[in-house]
């Protein structure tokens, strides 16, 4: 313990969600991966369409668009699996801390939350602030690409 739980577990939320964004941003390619989802959206919907005929021809092609299909999802779900790794191996040792130095302590809020009421475990105190932690760096982030991307237009 270095200040008290309340902080204490505040700051390592606000250490994991941090950390997570980072690493996602260094071996994710968020911008392939919205034109991956984006193409994947207009795969599916061609397929809908082929599904439809009953021809022969659009059965086949229909297949083979659901192949092709499966194979993007198959390396998009590899690629996430690996930023997973590479954050648990950063989250789980901090959890093991936690859970060992305040898996005790009651966490007084500073207001009353709905199914909590105004005590709560460390754990749930972690959900609390990391939610917001995340939904907030999160809007920073969105607001830093904006004023980046506006720059490099003039």
């Amino acid at each position: 313990m270095f200040v008290n739980p309340m902080v204490d577990i505040a700051i390592a939320a606000g250490v994991i969600v941090t950390v997570s964004k980072l690493i996602q941003h260094k071996f994710m390619d968020m911008k392939g991966m919205k034109r991956q989802q984006k193409e994947m959206k207009e795969m599916q919907k061609n397929i809908n369409e082929l599904m439809k005929k009953t021809d022969q021809k659009s059965q086949e092609e229909a297949k083979t668009l659901q192949s092709d299909m499966m194979g993007s999802m198959n390396k998009m779900m590899g690629k996430n699996m690996k930023v997973m790794m590479i954050s648990m191996a950063v989250i789980l040792p901090i959890f093991w801390w936690l859970s060992g130095n305040y898996n005790e302590a009651v966490i007084n809020l500073p207001f009353s939350f709905p199914f909590l009421g105004t005590q709560t475990t460390w754990f749930w105190w972690y959900v609390i602030c990391s939610l917001g932690l995340s939904i907030s760096l999160a809007i920073i982030t969105k607001i830093y690409e904006k004023i980046r991307a506006t720059e490099m237009v003039n």
